[in-house]
């Protein structure tokens, strides 16, 4: 009968192969060459090849198929390291590490960083020749306040990736507790405003390290459009996710560092030091903080595992012929650390956390300018601005080293304001209605000062 269809092979649509077929199509693709190259090159403009640009963050090894079949049949996963002391970077010498879960001294983090590498301060607040360019700059970029709030809303609120969230312990507190029993009684403290115990359903939303790259990101990327005002600005490299290592010697003990920097700025010309001869030699008689019953290396935990490498993001000497020459900017500018964790730190630690990562930064730098067997004052001092923050809040530092002598008379500067500088209050939807409140325009000219610095 017409229309009747029970009877009807029903056949599975075979996605899977249509979608393989078009894949293995569109594979053997042929890119036709649209003559750009060709218009450069016939303009004088030099076109140059991913290979000359971009080189990879791996050493190249040369490993012979022995090498890579024993590796393979004996790996660290399958015959996994009982004994530390037959790890391949066992030392009887242990180390004291510095690392991304380190914590300083409560409410002395500075002043233990301030000890660690033999740096005073000479002034409250950044340096003068910054705050004179923080005057400079308000100007430069009308409408930045609309910029700024747009590229938090698009950061924070319009970000259309979601994941699942960690869940945080520290929920707001409903008026229970799970020290009261079911009688009720009182507690004997005061409560806070959070609270611990509860569990709270997981959630989907923006992670806090995207938020907040992104935010980063996208201030440097309207920063740049001032390259044509300041062509040195195109010269400029960002780098992501990178990783310091770096040792020295603080009482006889060996010391590392070891960290990620999550976005570094890298400049063709090395900073200009804040502070001149005369100011440096006045740091003989300045003192540093008294820390008894601590000391320096407190809170710094012993490893007798760990490789005895300096290693850096960046690379000074690197063969013409390999990469084009005009394209590599080995010196530092800025450095970004972003915490991201959940739970809220004190700002000594943050402090405290900018000082010693701004001193093994510029200890690396000295290393790749003078060399590794580098000790002493340096011929000239070698500055770099550090910035630290956790999204909403942003604390500003520059440091210079001027000695690698950490127990001499000459001493290391570094300025930083006293306080964290709120960003914004809050970013998100309040009544199903996209919201900034708290914003604060100060954080943003800042970075201006910061990033046209050395221009």
């Amino acid at each position: 009968m017409p229309g009747v269809t029970a009877n009807k092979v029903r056949r599975t649509r075979r996605y899977n192969v249509k979608y393989s077929n078009a894949w293995h199509l569109q594979s053997e693709t042929v890119i036709k060459d649209q003559g750009y190259r060709a218009a450069c090159e016939s303009k004088g403009i030099r076109v140059y090849t991913p290979e000359e640009i971009i080189r990879p963050h791996l050493p190249a090894v040369e490993t012979s198929e022995e090498e890579l079949n024993s590796y393979l049949k004996n790996t660290p996963e399958l015959s996994p390291i009982e004994d530390q002391t037959e790890h391949p970077y066992y030392h009887q010498k242990p180390c004291k590490t510095f690392n991304n879960i380190s914590r300083l001294i409560k409410h002395a983090g500075l002043d233990q960083a301030k000890v660690l590498t033999n740096t005073v301060q000479i002034k409250e607040g950044l340096p003068d020749k910054l705050l004179d360019k923080l005057n400079k700059v308000k100007d430069i970029m009308p409408q930045s306040e609309d910029i700024m709030k747009d590229i938090l809303l698009e950061s924070r609120v319009f970000d259309a990736t979601q994941k699942k969230l960690p869940r945080n312990p520290a929920v707001p507190n409903i008026g229970w507790n799970p020290v009261i029993d079911r009688m009720h009684r009182p507690l004997p403290y005061e409560e806070g405003s959070f609270s611990w115990g509860r569990n709270t359903r997981l959630e989907y939303g923006i992670p806090n390290n995207r938020k907040n790259m992104s935010i980063i990101r996208n201030i440097m990327y309207a920063f740049d459009r001032l390259a044509i005002d300041y062509p040195a600005l195109i010269k400029r490299q960002h780098v992501e996710n990178s990783l310091i290592r770096q040792f020295f010697d603080k009482d006889g003990q060996l010391v590392q560092v070891e960290s990620s920097l999550d976005y570094l700025i890298t400049d063709e010309k090395p900073v200009k030091p804040y502070a001149n001869s005369e100011t440096v030699l006045k740091t003989k008689d300045m003192n540093l903080p008294d820390l008894k019953p601590m000391n320096s290396l407190s809170n710094l935990f012993d490893s007798h595992v760990y490789r005895h490498e300096n290693s850096f993001p960046t690379e000074d000497n690197i063969p013409i012929e390999e990469h084009s020459g005009d394209s590599m900017t080995p010196h530092i500018h800025t450095c970004f650390e972003v915490y991201n964790g959940l739970h809220p730190r004190m700002d000594e630690d943050y402090f405290g956390r900018s000082l010693i990562l701004a001193y093994a930064s510029t200890l690396a730098q000295a290393r790749l300018k003078y060399g590794e067997k580098i000790l002493g004052d340096l011929p000239e001092p070698i500055a770099v601005h550090f910035i630290n923050t956790n999204g909403s809040k942003f604390h500003f530092s520059v440091f210079q080293l001027n000695s690698l002598d950490l127990n001499g008379d000459i001493k290391n500067i570094f300025w930083h304001q006293p306080v964290m500088e709120e960003f914004f209050g809050a970013c998100d939807y309040v009544s199903a209605v996209p919201t900034i409140q708290g914003y604060n325009h100060g954080v943003f000219n800042k970075l201006l000062a910061i990033y046209l610095h050395n221009t």
